[in-house]
């Protein structure tokens, strides 16, 4: 499904390449990495990949996987469209209660006490 490709003199430059749904070849650009880290890297983006072409949610090695790559990866993976840009918004109890508050639908005496 995908594959580690090789850059560079040394091959020290890595990339996964990996066919979308519509069967062009795209190509995620690791930069210089371990064998290893390619690996991983390459296991979590079959799965991205797999939970992209069957329209389901990603399974959950994959999920954490991605809360370990760095911004400049993640970017990477969003430009592809094979994962939502993270959300830096911060939400804070208050902004929660006044949104329970205006979706509850109770009676004025129960609101009140």
């Amino acid at each position: 499904m995908a594959s580690i490709g090789r850059e560079g003199e040394r091959g020290e430059l890595k990339r996964i390449m990996f066919r979308d749904a519509a069967g062009k070849q795209k190509a995620l650009r690791l930069g210089k990495c371990s064998d290893r880290n390619a690996l991983l890297a390459l296991s979590g983006m079959e799965l991205f990949i797999e939970a992209h072409e069957q329209e389901t949610a990603p399974h959950h090695d994959a999920v954490r996987w991605l809360d370990k790559i760095g911004d400049r990866l993640h970017v990477r993976l969003v430009a592809l469209g094979l994962a939502r840009s993270r959300d830096t918004a911060v939400v804070t109890l208050g902004m929660l209660l006044d949104r329970f508050d205006s979706a509850a639908t109770v009676k004025p005496s129960t609101r009140a006490a």
